[in-house]
């Protein structure tokens, strides 16, 4: 890992060049990990650069909760996304690729049946049925590519963690964004002028919708809406884990670029019209909303910490960034980051199929019954997805072709085959 060094890197890649190159696996190893281009390495400057003048216009101290971040982000996340990655690769590939070579194995080897059952009964007693489940699982998937990879494995690993630290780095600075403009500009000023738009383009009112469908269905249902709602960055995730193991680091890199391009569309949109949700004008919210459903008390969570914000009353907490720095509602992120990750999900049309019924028949009806966004928003949200492909594309070095081509020699027969084969 020392190599891993710039200065080691740089001496590795021009040694490399004054000779012929003997291994090409070492060659590529190298490429691999300078995958972010230019435009990705001048943006993050650009956003840094730009968070004191913005902190400053907006009269607010500067200062970020990276602990609360970090931990929600490389903890939570990391964990259920990489749950859920495993899942959508049995969904979308032969059992006899996934699940039946690792079933065969365990057979042959019963110790690890043993090992297995042992490392979940403990995790589950440490942490909690769900938690403990998860980690089991992600655990055995980590074992598992570990088998598939054996030689390729540390590359395998960086390949996730270099799109995830530049996602990481692109959440800090959307959050930081977001807490400056929200006390540069109310975050609700444009909330009536999108609720009259509204009416006046679908004749219909999504507070109304919202609260007939409380009034109507269960309970249990709104609950897994929630489910579907919140659960947004796990298959933002899970699809970051599998442009990377599945197409390359390149590959996963540019579907990175094109989330934060998509998040800087929308940051901009914000700034010139703010506004936070129907929820936020509802006249009946707060007497009618069930407070048995979290996205009540995160509703108003959000509402109270913009308002503290414009007015500059902060609290200590409300001071800092944190994960309760986002206040977009138009355009709606909730609709246009499932497209970007449908799109790069395109090559496996298995697993772009179950993330597509899951957008189209879950979420998209989540975002309006759960009271968090206005229509127009939505489509709103698929604008900025476009545009954000678009540009990713003209700023990208390589197509989408050229950054699948994937080395045979790190790929096991279960993930080979050409981009959309997999069926």
């Amino acid at each position: 890992m020392r190599d891993l060094w710039p200065g080691r890197l740089r001496d590795r890649t021009l040694s490399l060049r004054r000779g012929p190159v003997r291994d090409e696996r070492q060659l590529l190893g190298i490429q691999r990990y300078l995958s972010l281009i230019r435009f990705d390495y001048v943006i993050l400057c650009v956003l840094i650069l730009l968070l004191f003048p913005a902190f400053t216009l907006a009269r607010l101290p500067f200062g970020i909760d990276l602990v609360q971040i970090a931990t929600a982000f490389w903890g939570g996340t990391a964990v259920d996304s990489a749950a859920m990655a495993i899942f959508l690769v049995v969904v979308g590939f032969p059992l006899d690729q996934t699940l039946m070579p690792v079933w065969s194995r365990y057979r042959a080897q019963k110790v690890r049946i043993a090992i297995a059952v042992l490392l979940a009964v403990y995790l589950v007693f440490a942490l909690g049925f769900r938690l403990g489940l998860l980690v089991t699982v992600d655990a055995l998937g980590v074992v598992e590519l570990m088998e598939r990879k054996k030689q390729a494995f540390e590359h395998s690993l960086i390949d996730i963690f270099v799109p995830a630290l530049f996602l990481f780095c692109g959440l800090v600075m959307v959050f930081a964004f977001n807490h400056a403009i929200a006390g540069i500009r109310f975050a609700g000023t444009y909330d009536e002028a999108l609720n009259r738009l509204d009416w006046t383009l679908f004749h219909a009112n999504v507070s109304s919708i919202a609260h007939w469908g409380l009034n109507h269905l269960p309970p249990w249902f709104f609950k897994f809406l929630e489910f579907v709602y919140f659960g947004l960055y796990t298959r933002i995730g899970a699809v970051l884990v599998l442009t990377a193991l599945l197409g390359n680091q390149k590959y996963a890199v540019k579907y990175v670029r094109t989330l934060l391009i998509c998040f800087a569309i929308a940051l901009v949109v914000f700034f010139v019209f703010p506004a936070k949700g129907p929820y936020s004008i509802c006249p009946i919210h707060l007497s009618n909303y069930p407070r048995s459903l979290p996205t009540f008390w995160t509703q108003e969570s959000l509402l109270a910490k913009a308002r503290m914000l414009w007015a500059h009353t902060l609290t200590p907490n409300a001071a800092l960034v944190n994960l309760a720095d986002y206040y977009i509602s138009f355009p709606c992120m909730h609709a246009a980051l499932p497209i970007v990750g449908l799109w790069f999900l395109r090559p496996w049309r298995r697993i772009a199929l179950f993330m597509l019924v899951l957008y189209v028949g879950l979420l998209l009806p989540a975002i309006i019954l759960l009271e968090w966004h206005y229509i127009v928003d939505l489509f709103g949200g698929f604008a900025a997805a476009f545009l954000a492909i678009w540009l990713a594309d003209l700023v990208s070095k390589k197509s989408p072709q050229e950054e699948l081509q994937v080395a045979g020699w790190i790929q096991h027969p279960a993930f080979q085959g050409q981009p959309g084969t997999a069926e």
